[in-house]
């Protein structure tokens, strides 16, 4: 979990449900589950204010899971329900059904790693590790003529989907188990980076037949490319893309890095570890 880009969301009394527009079909949603569960057939007296960057949505930084959980808690709290975490995300939200990183991650911080389930509950935290707080993200965004992979276009997507080769996911587990989970858990950079590319390349492989290859496209296989080529280290691709990210040592090395490359290659924003839940 990273601390950037975040997501506010405010509830406070009014004479009827209000939200901005551009909101309405995240939140009413939400609101209806809430007022039900409160034992009401109206939408709650509450004015819902979201203070957020709405540009950082469909690029790969689960702001959709945020947003939700964040109007669904805010939401909660106003109506006075008390609900438990998988309630509000699963059952409230409508969040966490396929991966729940994101939920556990909103609540928790740190590195998730989840257990798949048969999918009537939330996947459950194996590991939780609290990464050194002095590394940093980059974050970079390419120029993509491609839609946003989300809602009926990343549906239709998983279902083209062919089943996973064993041995690739043997791979995978080797590579999480054996390298990334203690490196993560040693705060051993090298040994980390290295394990989260080989990762995201493996994992983004399952997904070649619809995306191209192991990256979302031509664009963004360039620059993870180009990253690699200057010597970031730890590259991938976030989820389904068009976002990129670049792991560094310190806000010095990064700064280092940037001195002389090309300004294409400037991030869209730079964070930090999140150790914490957000609230």
């Amino acid at each position: 979990m990273i601390d950037t880009p975040q997501t506010k969301v405010t509830v406070s009394p009014a004479e009827s449900w209000s939200i901005d527009t551009q909101f309405s079909s995240r939140a009413v949603p939400i609101a209806q589950r809430v007022a039900r569960i409160a034992g009401s057939k109206d939408l709650p007296n509450c004015r819902v204010t979201v203070q957020n960057d709405t540009s950082r949505k469909h690029q790969g930084l689960g702001s959709g899971t945020q947003l939700s959980l964040s109007i669904a808690e805010g939401l909660c709290q106003f109506a006075n329900l008390d609900v438990s975490q998988e309630q509000l995300a699963v059952q409230i939200a409508d969040r966490g059904k396929r991966s729940a990183v994101g939920v556990h991650g909103y609540f928790q911080g740190g590195l998730i790693h989840e257990e798949p389930t048969d999918g009537r509950s939330l996947n459950p935290v194996v590991n939780r590790i609290p990464l050194p707080p002095q590394w940093r993200v980059a974050f970079y965004l390419p120029p993509t003529p491609n839609d946003p992979v989300s809602g009926t276009i990343e549906s239709d997507m998983f279902a083209k989907l062919p089943d996973a080769d064993e041995r690739h996911i043997c791979e995978l587990q080797n590579c999480l188990s054996q390298n990334l989970i203690p490196s993560a858990s040693r705060g051993d950079f090298e040994g980390f980076t290295t394990a989260v590319t080989t990762y995201n390349r493996l994992s983004g492989m399952l997904f070649a037949e619809v995306q191209g290859g192991a990256y979302n496209g031509e664009n963004v296989t360039t620059l993870v490319k180009k990253l690699q080529q200057h010597g970031a280290v730890g590259v991938g691709q976030s989820s389904w893309g068009p976002g990129v990210f670049a792991w560094f040592e310190s806000a010095a090395s990064l700064t280092d890095f940037h001195l002389d490359i090309d300004s294409e290659l400037r991030p869209s924003f730079v964070a930090s570890v999140m150790n914490q839940g957000r609230h």
